[in-house]
């Protein structure tokens, strides 16, 4: 994460929202990502259909927001949202819900994310919490 503060100005982080930083992958196995979050902003609300996501934050004050789907109406709703605790391993799958990472500081975050096997498509729910369908490759 550090290169990644080298390499964009403040105001690049920002518009980009977070960054992500291949560590590892083995293909059909594993993908292990390091992801940088600017100040205040949130992954869209995704699914992990293929794959288990495990993350870990590693500096920052982060959360996560769950979300059942109605795969018939297209629409998100908030189950919960937890605080995530730095170097706590927390993990997530379709059985349990969609979800949403959010950075809650005014500072930057960083979090190590591993899939299982690596994550290749998601389906997102656009803003207003309307599902987006996308195709999907396992």
């Amino acid at each position: 994460w550090l290169l990644w503060k080298q390499r964009f100005s403040q105001d690049e982080r920002q518009a980009q929202s977070y960054g992500r930083s291949a560590v590892w992958q083995h293909p059909g196995c594993f993908q292990l990502l390091i992801l940088t979050w600017a100040p205040g902003c949130c992954s869209p609300v995704h699914n992990h259909p293929c794959e288990r996501c495990f993350l870990m934050p590693l500096t920052g004050e982060m959360a996560e927001a769950r979300f059942w789907v109605n795969e018939e109406t297209n629409e998100c709703t908030e189950i919960c949202r937890s605080t995530l605790k730095t170097h706590k391993a927390y993990w997530i799958d379709d059985s349990h819900g969609w979800h949403a990472v959010m950075n809650l500081g005014d500072v930057d975050s960083v979090s190590l994310h591993l899939y299982i096997p690596e994550i290749i498509r998601c389906k997102i729910c656009t803003s207003g919490f309307s599902a987006s369908w996308l195709p999907l490759s396992c």
